[in-house]
């Protein structure tokens, strides 16, 4: 059994957890694929950060995404400052806000919606979301603008950027949408913006298989994802099993939106000083359930003692968790410099990969690969040479989203992201008797009930829940 001392595992797996990760081999190595399979941290990236704010802030993530668009559009803070620098895009503009008394700076957002493929002709309503994709909760903030409220000549709608130069009375860490025209219009915090006809502002879930690339992935709905729980060591039968199709698991999302998150998964900083995790060093956007949803309120983990072992589409060893309660808070973050970092980064199961559906493996050359969005393409035509909008949707079937925490996963310089088809859970069969074998399903309540009606007219009704529940224990 597993001790419940917080010094540690017991001398069963102390050699295990002693040694250092274990990772898998590289997928895309630079020598092979160069800079095509992610957006990597360039050094003038570094550069900008320094200048900029921490990760947090450059990390933000903005979707755009609606039936008016062509596909689901993921940026960065970063890339939307770099975006509006571009003097040969010309995004940079601004706009006066009665209401401020100021004027406003910032991306022009009519063009900007434009160049990423928008439909804004008549009929046309842009819906912002307020919160943030990384940590779940997106929500509607009940602001609207219409196509007509982008044009002509008295209407001008900026999307102000975190520590923006010359920016409005805005919060320095806040995604800000402004509008002058026939109406002021002011939000902050905005998460998402959708795009779509009036009457018509459902989500089309571009980042999900049945959904997403017309259908195309539709196939890999049924591609599993399964969860063991092993008593004390990796060795034997598990004592339960729980199995999730990727169907499932967007059906999850589409349930739950609350639960759904997503950050830039990958690697950045120091090439040299890294171990890599299977994706190559690379750092993109991945989206999907909340793991301590799927781990703990779905299979009926705990945060107990315990280690989580992750493998790969090949079924290699891809990373250890060595601390259940990982998955249940505290200090989990993403490097991004020797000095920024972005905090409370959730671990998930990843299904996309910067807004598209991932792939079942690594091959540039399956139906459904998409290279670039139609942001980057249409921001080429126009001359601008960027790794903005790279979308290589390879590498799946699912993504191990693995923020760091010391002394749990990896630390600084781990890579965070990797293919995921299994995770083993290795745990004192002690803390788990509410787990019965064969019942995914069940819930720990709905267990207890169940014993308690089993074994009523065997103990004449003289046993409490203890007692019921070390019967149980005898029987399984």
């Amino acid at each position: 059994m597993i001790s419940r001392r917080k010094s540690g595992l017991p001398a069963l797996l102390s050699g295990v957890l002693a040694a250092a990760l274990t990772l898998s081999m590289p997928v895309c190595s630079s020598a092979v694929c160069g800079d095509a399979c992610g957006n990597e941290v360039s050094a003038a990236a570094v550069a900008t950060e320094s200048e900029t704010g921490n990760g947090n802030v450059l990390y933000q993530p903005l979707k755009i995404t609606g039936t008016g668009m062509p596909e689901e559009q993921v940026f960065s803070v970063r890339e939307l400052l770099t975006i509006k620098n571009e003097s040969g895009l010309g995004l940079d503009a601004r706009c006066r806000i009665r209401s401020l008394g100021k004027d406003a700076g910032g991306l022009d957002l009519k063009p900007f919606l434009e160049m990423c493929g928008a439909d804004l002709s008549e009929g046309t309503v842009l819906t912002f979301y307020t919160g943030s994709s990384a940590g779940g909760g997106l929500s509607p903030s009940g602001v609207t603008l219409s196509a007509a409220e982008l044009t002509g000549e008295n209407n001008r709608a900026v999307l102000i950027l975190p520590e923006d130069p010359g920016q409005a009375e805005v919060s320095p860490d806040s995604l800000t949408v402004a509008a002058s025209g026939s109406r002021d219009v002011f939000l902050e915090n905005v998460g998402m913006i959708m795009v779509g006809a009036a009457g018509n502002m459902e989500n089309p879930y571009y980042g999900m298989h049945a959904t997403g690339l017309g259908g195309k992935l539709s196939y890999m709905e049924s591609t599993v994802l399964t969860v063991n729980f092993f008593a004390g060591e990796e060795s034997g039968a598990p004592f339960k099993t729980c199995s999730f199709t990727i169907g499932e698991i967007e059906k999850m999302m589409r349930e739950h939106p609350e639960k759904v998150c997503g950050n830039y998964f990958g690697m950045s900083g120091n090439e040299a000083s890294k171990v890599k995790m299977g994706l190559g060093g690379f750092f993109d956007y991945y989206e999907g359930i909340s793991m301590e949803y799927l781990l703990a309120e779905k299979c009926g983990l705990r945060n107990t003692p315990g280690i989580a072992v992750f493998y790969d589409r090949d079924g290699k060893e891809s990373g250890r968790v060595t601390d259940l309660g990982y998955f249940f808070g505290g200090d989990r973050y993403l490097e991004i410099t020797d000095d920024k970092s972005v905090s409370g980064v959730v671990p998930i199961i990843g299904v996309s990969k910067n807004g598209a559906p991932l792939l079942p493996r690594h091959d540039h050359e399956m139906e459904g690969n998409v290279n670039f969005n139609t942001f980057n393409t249409n921001a080429a035509a126009a001359g601008f040479d960027t790794k903005i909008g790279l979308v290589k949707n390879v590498s799946g079937p699912m993504i191990a989203g693995l923020p760091n925490m010391d002394g749990a996963y990896g630390g600084y310089r781990q890579e965070t992201a990797g293919s995921c088809i299994r995770i083993d859970l290795i745990v004192d069969r002690d803390d788990y008797p509410e787990l019965l074998s064969g019942d995914s399903t069940r819930s720990a309540d709905s267990t207890r009930n169940y014993l308690k009606k089993c074994f009523l007219p065997i103990s004449g009704g003289g046993f409490g829940l203890v007692e019921y529940l070390r019967l149980a224990r005898i029987l399984i």
